[in-house]
């Protein structure tokens, strides 16, 4: 019997012990290396989809945005816009990972304002179910989306035609969703949105 009660301490030590090391190199881990590409997509996402979802909720503060130098909402406006759980990533020297831009024609450009390490169009076409709305800048206003386009022929997403062509053989290399907008920096992720 006392071999028993010892042996059943003994594992229990050892579990404690072995699930206490589990969870410190976890938590280092998730502090001291970088978000793995589909979680920054998620990140994106998220905080995309709640400027849209805040700005169609406040059309008066799209007016005001405008007006701002560049056009987006206050620093106040994101953080009420975004969920209470939601933390923004910031790069090293803590600026916020994410920007946006907001068009005189109620287009949302949501792009990597600062340098990311990883690649995430791919994960961002899988969250958006490969929207032609989703790319990467090649710089100036240029986009390139790998659902309409070939890196060779961007879009530039300031001239909006009446129509977008989604038939990858004849999408034409000017296609675009701005009237005008903002220049970003060649190979960040973008992510444009139609506001209502």
């Amino acid at each position: 019997m006392w071999q028993t009660a010892i042996l059943t301490g003994m594992l229990a030590m050892a579990g404690f012990y072995t699930l206490e090391r589990a969870v410190s190199t976890q938590s280092s881990e998730l502090t001291q290396s970088t978000p793995r590409s589909a979680d920054l997509a998620n990140s994106m996402a998220i905080y995309r989809q709640s400027i849209l979802n805040y700005l169609q909720d406040h059309p008066d503060l799209l007016q005001k945005s405008l007006g701002s130098d560049p056009p987006s909402l206050s620093d106040e406006d994101i953080k009420k816009a975004l969920p209470s759980w939601y933390v923004l990533p910031k790069d090293a020297n803590s600026h916020p990972l994410w920007a946006h831009r907001i068009c005189p024609d109620k287009t949302l450009i949501v792009f990597a304002g600062q340098n990311i390490t990883k690649s995430i169009t791919q994960d961002l076409l899988k969250i958006s179910k490969n929207s032609i709305t989703v790319g990467e800048s090649i710089g100036n206003t240029s986009i390139y989306s790998p659902v309409i386009a070939h890196k060779d022929s961007p879009y530039d997403f300031c001239h909006a035609p009446a129509k977008i062509n989604t038939n990858v053989e004849s999408a034409n290399t000017e296609s675009s969703f701005l009237s005008s907008c903002t220049s970003i920096t060649a190979g960040r992720p973008v992510w444009i949105a139609k506001l209502n």
